[in-house]
């Protein structure tokens, strides 16, 4: 992530959620969505995207909104 001018920050579970609320963060990637709702995350981030695009091989299943997909050409 350095090497994409990233500046990365390791804190403590419990400070994540403060962080990202006092705009101390702008993005934070910690567990699951299970896990990551039980810290607080979807309370705190204005958006929600699993699985970052360096885990690809996670993804199982794509939830695909079903009018915008009869928009498609």
């Amino acid at each position: 992530m350095r090497s994409l001018g990233v500046e990365v920050k390791t804190l403590a579970a419990n400070e994540i959620v403060t962080a990202l609320m006092n705009k101390e963060i702008e993005v934070v990637e910690w567990s699951g969505p299970y896990d990551d709702e039980r810290l607080g995350l979807d309370q705190a981030a204005s958006y929600y995207y699993r699985p970052g695009w360096w885990s690809p091989s996670e993804t199982l299943e794509a939830l695909i909104n079903l009018n915008q997909w009869h928009q498609l050409p």
